[in-house]
């Protein structure tokens, strides 16, 4: 590390322990080399994955939590403990123990901020994840045994670098599992064969017989969890499992376009106790693992509620640091600050929600004053706290999956002729017409559209920078009556958004469409003629037949989306599909 007042050291591969010597007095600043330690440390305690976690670790820096380069030590003299008895740090050293089972999440999780650990009205309960969590990976449990096999499993799929070593542990772990389930279900295949691990044929042969419904079903009943491959739109089918308690089971009528009616039934785990493939790699390589629902054939599917959660908590702490910044400066561009202004207009359409969730999350917090003062000054600013929040983004932005995933469900069914890409922007365009949720999928195609940066909270399991792209082109071309939508262009209706005077700043054209600053020659966009309008806007946004200009498309797509209305994002998905319907069979 670096530090020779600090060291880490691994034991039997699956325990970390890290030891803290010479801790300097309070408000000295952390070495550089003990910053990720410490920054781990301070994940795990907050979900309670730590055994003993310093103080320290909440003290630094109270809400803004490690986003600072340069972190202080606050009081280390005090442990406490989750989940056991209050013990000190002896002769200036802490230790703290982090289980490397958790180090997958780290890759992705959501960290809420110091203020908020310990609220009972958090979006998710961490103490009882980790009740769970323990209880799946107790030490010589059956469950464990199955879980380092699937793991081991997965390591030959993403190629982790076992070298010689792989096939001996990969037996080690298959022995493991058959001593801990086969004296009582000695029927199962997995019990049977392949008798020994030798070669990739032998592995894909396990990985078949672990993929088996029934023997999934058997061992879920045995465990009391739901335990499903998992199946991801669009992607080849792979050795995949997922593991939680049920949380919820329900059925969702779902009717689109020309699609027959049907009714899709949902499971929902609450707690994610085995990671599915992609989440598995995301641990390992630090990428982002967008696996939030998958599909399990004849109209079902399964959300990861937990994954939801997790993005659902990062969404709100945005939303709520867009409100606050935006009281110190207010955004006006609607370009540069188009989410800007999205989270605000979200924020103050949506004052009966927050409402509503106000009041029912404050009880939670009467019996904790510190808590509960947290929760009144934030009311008396003008804003909620960050919990509230929460529950709004877990709405919207499960209502956004529940409906794409209900769309892919059908889609799967019925439109097994169409195109995994086709199906795709027909899901986006179901969302933009049927959800309820607009205001958020509005946010959602924003993010996924920019260049450079783009990403999404919950619609990147199915869409990605190219695939929103090519979805605002074709919303803007229908809006400009360019070709195939020539016959009725409904810029009249839905064109005031591409009316912002952003879109014509001098510096933007000088450096990227000198063209356009000389169609214009000195005149103000926003007096010229309708039909002139229409006409330089297209210029913008294609300067030839077959040609887009990327940053005008992004620019105009942003300005669009600044000031969309409910009624004209369900009017264009309407115009859209009704001219691309032959795409979409």
């Amino acid at each position: 590390m670096g530090n020779d007042d600090q060291r880490v050291l691994v034991l039997h591969g699956n325990l970390y322990l890290v030891v803290v010597e010479d801790i300097p007095e309070e408000g000295a600043l952390l070495e550089p080399g003990v910053l990720n330690v410490l920054q781990a440390a301070y994940l795990a305690a907050s979900v309670g994955r730590a055994e003993r976690v310093g103080e320290v670790l909440r003290d630094i820096l109270p809400g803004d939590g490690f986003r600072a380069p340069n972190m202080r030590y606050g009081s280390a003299k005090r442990l406490f403990s989750l989940n056991g008895p209050a013990s000190t740090c002896q002769e200036g050293s802490c230790m703290f123990f982090l289980s490397l089972l958790w180090v997958p999440v780290l890759a992705f999780a959501y960290a809420p901020g110091p203020e908020l650990i310990g609220s009972p009205a958090l979006l998710v309960d961490y103490t009882a994840w980790s009740k769970d969590y323990d209880r799946f990976n107790e030490r010589g449990s059956d469950t464990r045994s199955f879980r380092e096999l699937v793991e081991i499993l997965y390591d030959h799929e993403v190629e982790r670098p076992w070298g010689d070593e792989y096939f001996p542990e990969a037996n080690r772990r298959l022995n493991s599992f058959r001593t801990a389930v086969c004296n009582s279900e000695p029927g199962l295949r997995a019990c049977l064969l392949p008798a020994t691990l030798r070669n990739d044929s032998d592995v894909q042969e396990l990985e078949k017989i672990l993929l088996d419904p029934s023997l999934l079903a058997l061992l879920g009943a045995r465990w009391q969890l739901e335990l499903l491959s998992w199946n991801m739109p669009f992607r080849e089918p792979v050795f995949s499992l997922h593991a939680g308690p049920l949380f919820e089971a329900f059925s969702r009528p779902s009717a689109f376009w020309n699609l027959q009616p049907a009714t899709v039934s949902w499971r929902a785990t609450r707690h994610t106790l085995l990671w599915d493939l992609a989440d598995y790699r995301a641990g390992f390589d630090s990428q982002d693992a967008p696996a939030l629902f998958a599909l399990q054939g004849n109209y079902a599917a399964v959300l990861d509620d937990w994954h939801l959660r997790d993005r659902a908590m990062d969404f709100a702490a945005r939303w709520k640091h867009a409100i606050s910044a935006n009281k110190r400066w207010a955004p006006d561009n609607a370009i540069a600050d188009s989410k800007e202004i999205q989270f605000q207009n979200m924020f103050e359409e949506q004052s009966g929600d927050f409402e509503r969730v106000y009041a029912t999350l404050l009880p939670k917090v009467q019996a904790l004053p510190a808590m509960l003062a947290r929760f009144e000054k934030e009311r008396s600013r003008g804003d909620y706290p960050e919990e509230v929040y929460e529950q709004l983004s877990y709405e919207q932005l499960r209502e956004l999956l529940l409906l794409q995933g209900s769309y892919f469900a059908v889609a799967a069914e019925q439109r097994t002729g169409t195109s995994d890409r086709q199906q795709a922007l027909e899901s986006l365009l179901t969302l933009q017409r049927y959800s309820k949720a607009w205001r958020a999928f509005k946010m959602e195609l924003s993010t996924l559209a920019e260049p450079l940066s783009s990403s999404a909270f919950v619609l990147d399991e199915a869409a990605g920078f190219d695939l929103a792209q090519t979805f605002e082109l074709e919303f803007l071309k229908a809006i400009l009556g360019m070709d195939p939508y020539a016959d009725k262009p409904l810029f009249p209706d839905l064109g005031h958004g591409l009316l912002a005077p952003e879109l014509f700043q001098a510096s933007y054209l000088d450096e990227n469409a000198p063209d356009l600053k000389q169609e214009l020659n000195g005149r103000i966009f926003a007096s010229l003629p309708e039909t002139e309008q229409i006409r330089i806007l297209r210029l913008y946004l294609a300067p030839a037949t077959g040609k887009v200009r990327p940053m005008g498309l992004f620019r105009l797509g942003a300005a669009f989306l600044s000031a969309a209305t409910e009624q004209e994002m369900r009017a264009l998905a309407e115009r859209v599909h009704e001219v691309r319907s032959g795409n979409f069979h």
